[in-house]
């Protein structure tokens, strides 16, 4: 293998995809998470996992996969302007009456991120 000149080389680009969300009366930008919010991200999963006070192990992951959507969803779901649409709050407050949006959201992102090699080839 031979030596990478600088010229041969790429920027970096995160990955990006335009879905429509009819609850939101339109489209937003769907984005990949950076390394570093990846890493938050995994850092958020297992963190969440630890049982509270009076919590069985189930509710402990429950309660995990519900905060890593909303942190997901606050750092990759964005507008026109590349600036997020939501807080993680608010992601929360509008699965609670539009969680098949946002789970939909939320699998694009996955996505994105190279959760699901196959649909990121597609893209």
């Amino acid at each position: 293998m031979s030596l990478v000149e600088r010229n041969q080389v790429k920027a970096p680009v995160l990955r990006k995809q335009t879905v429509a969300v009819p609850a939101l009366g339109g489209d937003v930008i769907v984005r990949g998470l950076l390394l570093s919010e990846l890493l938050e991200k995994n850092h958020v999963n297992a963190e969440n996992q630890v049982p509270r006070a009076g919590e069985t192990e189930q509710q402990a992951r429950a309660r995990a996969g519900g905060r890593v959507v909303s942190f997901t969803l606050a750092r990759t779901v964005t507008l026109g302007d590349g600036q997020p649409l939501y807080t993680e709050e608010e992601w929360d407050v509008f699965g609670a009456e539009h969680p098949d949006a946002v789970l939909e959201l939320f699998k694009v992102a996955e996505q994105l991120n190279g959760l699901n090699k196959k649909a990121v080839e597609k893209n």
